[in-house]
């Protein structure tokens, strides 16, 4: 151990309390690491058992630093944190008391570290003591990538994962990351603090990541199983609630909001155990009495927050996404270069936050950059959508395109207008809210190499925002599948769908005749019609459950109902496209039925309640049902008369 000017220097920090028993093993397995540039910092948390005694003895060449209380997991690692970036150390791993590292654990970290230099916060694979099994709190944040779960469970993973959060037992950070949005939280304690850290992160525009050669293993909460029940159980749930307050996402008030809505939630406050009601006052008498300091560090992480992606948006020589000049020149220009395989279309309108997390879904794809392009089709945008994408495409090494009208025309004629610019074989759709998993166009170019399938479409995940209609969106699945019946496909998905070039030569593109009643990309049924005419021109339509992604479908009522009234406009046209025909009467029956049921409204609640909905959720959720569905109705009576119109001409 030791350090180097050739190599990063990494300081290792190892928390202890009450650990003599743990500390052995880890510091032993720590000697036989390969790295040779770093150090060991134990850090003693006031232990009684003689812990520091024991590392100074057995242990020589492993500085302790001995504290005179016992400070938690948060404070205490901040202190070992702080005298490590006094000397200048880049990298600064955290490891449990009760961990034991393979040899080339952190030289694969730090490999790992440097060829992704937008990662701040790193992971290993954090297995149990014996090996057999992935650590239960590190597979539970992992598997939130879909991609890591399904190439763990076929054996065929990847060096490089991206996570949403990473597990406090085994934890790299680059000091950039603590420089720009500060230390663990000491109001946590314990638990959630690196939940909250890597929040704060990921809002500043860092990534989490996850080395999957670097292997770690954890005993995990057999050190005090005296104290698991009661103090753990106080701890999670009272910083459940704390982090909750301090999300730098909203305002004081609307975490404020968020709280109160919880804390109706939360089953034991509906539970008459006295154990239960003891435990949720105490939880809620220690939060008010921390309220103070937890507003105040809401309001520290909200600037730290805004300043951090100020300095990202506007700073392109602080950029950590900038490419190389010669990069930027080659993504901006395809001339002399082979024409790309596949062209993916994306049809915006005044969405350029959605737009660029689906521009970052696509640059991170496990698939060759040559071999696709990206076209952002515009519809007239108002909110400064083209310099976005202008500096996306400085920062990113990819063929990117950009095209806008110069009025608002829908959809359809929009993503026509993105069709004449692209060159691919294979020609994917997706939606500005739609992310796709990191093997989405490799997914999407095996299935259409069946000469047979025409068309193909995956998942879209609804993604259980923070709002009750995207609540809703992912509690009832909204068009996450495409249209089937009996096992075969009948619609494809417009927010995640991919059509052979040959295909579209065939039919032609989308029918400009569907426009929304109402500005904006909406859906309108016109993937509708187009997957009809793909099934009567004689070619199948498949479904790929692997070409799959996020779908951050809409956050507001008027969007949704919007929606639903769109999709019934749009049905007239193409059920009359299949030969199909709807009647006024039957119709206008169907809106009267619904507004009539209206009247069961308790029943409705008890459905969704008894189906796991929150009360809350339970409560509003049919009302969101009928009144999208009379909109829906209400669509399709608009079409019929419009058609009835039309036809009196």
């Amino acid at each position: 151990m030791g350090f180097s000017q050739s190599l990063p220097n990494v300081g290792v920090i190892v928390l202890s309390w009450n650990g003599k028993r743990w500390l052995g093993p880890c510091l032993e397995s720590l000697r036989h690491t390969e790295y040779p540039a770093f150090s060991v910092l134990v850090i003693d948390n006031a232990s009684v058992d003689g812990s520091a005694e024991f590392v100074r003895e057995t242990f020589p060449e492993t500085k302790v630093l001995s504290l005179t209380r016992n400070y938690g997991f948060a404070e205490g690692n901040n202190i070992g944190i702080r005298h490590l970036l006094s000397k200048g150390l880049q990298y600064i791993v955290l490891l449990n008391q009760d961990t034991v590292v393979h040899p080339s654990w952190l030289s694969e970290l730090v490999h790992a570290a440097r060829m992704n230099p937008e990662v701040g916060i790193w992971n290993p694979m954090v297995f149990d003591y014996e090996g057999s099994e992935l650590d239960a709190a590190f597979r539970s944040r992992a598997f939130e990538n879909t991609d890591f779960e399904r190439d763990f469970q076929q054996g065929n993973l990847c060096s490089v994962y991206f996570l949403s959060d990473a597990v406090g037992s085994a934890l790299m950070l680059h000091r950039q990351v603590i420089e720009t949005v500060g230390f663990f939280d000491p109001t946590y304690f314990a638990y959630y603090e690196e939940t909250d850290l890597c929040r704060r992160a990921i809002s500043s525009g860092f990534q989490v990541g996850l080395c999957t050669h670097s292997k770690v293993h954890h005993w995990r909460s057999t050190a005090h199983p005296e104290k698991m029940t009661l103090q753990t159980g106080f701890l999670r749930l009272r910083n459940e609630f704390v982090y909750l307050l301090k999300d730098p996402e909203f305002t004081l008030a609307q975490n404020l909001q968020r709280y109160v809505t919880a804390t109706v939630e939360k089953r034991y406050m509906h539970l008459g155990h006295l154990a239960c009601l003891t435990t949720a006052l105490a939880i809620h008498l220690t939060l008010f009495w921390k309220m103070p300091c937890i507003l105040r560090h809401h309001s520290r992480d909200r600037g730290i927050v805004r300043q951090a992606r100020h300095r990202v948006l506007n700073s392109s020589k602080n950029n950590r996404y900038s490419a190389p000049t010669s990069q930027r020149t080659q993504s901006a220009s395809t001339s002399g270069t082979k024409s790309p395989e596949i062209s993916v279309i994306i049809a915006t309108y005044n969405r350029k936050r959605l737009l660029l997390r689906a521009l970052n879904g696509l640059a991170e794809q496990r698939y060759d950059m040559a071999r696709y392009e990206v076209i952002v089709a515009d519809d007239g945008s108002t909110d400064a959508t083209a310099q976005a994408v202008q500096d996306f495409a400085q920062a990113i090494p990819m063929h990117l395109h950009y095209v806008r009208n110069a009025q608002n025309l829908g959809p359809s004629a929009t993503r026509n207008r993105g069709l004449g610019l692209a060159q691919g074989s294979i020609i994917a759709f997706i939606d500005d809210d739609f992310v796709p998993s990191q093997a989405w166009l490799y997914e999407i170019s095996q299935s259409l190499k069946n000469n047979e399938v025409g068309g193909v479409s995956g998942r879209a995940r609804s993604v259980c925002g923070r709002t009750i209609i995207s609540r809703y969106c992912h509690y009832c699945g909204l068009h996450e599948t495409p249209g089937m019946e009996g096992g075969k496909v009948l619609y494809l998905l417009g927010a995640n769908m991919a059509v052979s070039r040959h295909v579209l030569d065939l039919i032609g593109g989308f029918d400009e005749g569907f426009v929304p009643a109402f500005r904006g990309i909406t859906s309108g049924g016109e993937d509708t019609e187009l997957s009809i005419r793909i099934r009567q021109a004689g070619y199948t339509l498949a479904f790929n459950e692997r070409a799959d992604g996020d779908h951050y479908q809409k956050n507001s009522l008027k969007a949704f109902l919007k929606e639903s009234l769109n999709f019934g406009c749009s049905r007239v046209r193409w059920y009359q496209r299949e030969g199909r025909s709807l009647s006024l009467r039957v119709t206008c029956w169907r809106i009267l039925r619904l507004t009539a049921s209206a009247l069961f409204w308790p029943r409705h609640i008890l459905k969704f309640r008894k189906a796991g909905a929150g009360l809350v959720d339970s409560l509003v959720f049919p009302i969101i049902e009928k009144t999208s569905l009379v909109c829906y109705q209400a669509g399709v009576l608009i079409g019929l008369l419009a058609q009835h119109r039309k036809s009196m001409r």
